[in-house]
């Protein structure tokens, strides 16, 4: 593993885009942090609070890094001018909740037939109502939630910003599409 991250850093810097290193630095840290954070819950069999997972989600799915990578490679960094619009920060959380529940929700038959995951939105609801259907009920209504708002960020950056932004926008758009086509399709959740 320390391999394969020393490679990636080293290509990044290849790019001499600073700025891009420190984000793929910084959410390869927060999502490392995340897997110690679910190690501990899973040693201790601790169930989290529907709060802090959502919070600790964003990272245990790795989406950060792995965005910040989709637009080195596609060269869809908007300036920085632009990535400073706190609404950026807004919509980058609501991409990383909807890919990472997607991956809940279709994950979660498989892992709960094993025996309850604790890192599951549907889980962590269910412990929270005492109730699985209006847990998955509640996991469906958070999606859709947050999809609006996602899509409300998406048109309020276009309007500000314009064509600048509008790269990184298809490939958020796409993460979050091919995590649900994927999720939809993939024997792994069969």
């Amino acid at each position: 593993m320390a391999l394969g991250l020393t490679d990636l850093c080293q290509r990044v810097r290849g790019h001499r885009r600073p700025a891009v290193l420190l984000r793929f630095v910084a959410g390869m840290r927060e999502y490392l942090l995340a897997l110690l954070w679910e190690a501990a819950n899973r040693e201790h069999e601790r169930v989290p609070p529907v709060d802090e997972y959502v919070q600790m989600r964003r990272h245990t799915g790795a989406v950060y890094p792995s965005l910040t990578l989709t637009d080195l490679a596609l060269d869809g960094f908007p300036p920085a001018v632009r990535r400073a619009d706190p609404g950026w920060a807004t919509l980058e959380m609501l991409a990383a909740d909807l890919i990472c529940w997607c991956n809940d929700v279709f994950s979660y038959a498989k892992e709960h037939h094993g025996g309850p995951d604790a890192h599951n939105l549907i889980t962590v609801l269910t412990r929270e109502t005492g109730d699985e259907s209006a847990a998955l009920r509640a996991a469906a209504d958070r999606f859709n939630e947050r999809l609006g708002a996602y899509l409300a960020a998406e048109t309020d950056l276009l309007a500000n910003h314009g064509d600048a932004v509008r790269p990184a926008l298809d490939s958020r758009r796409n993460w979050i599409r091919a995590t649900y086509d994927w999720s939809r399709a993939a024997a792994r959740y069969a």
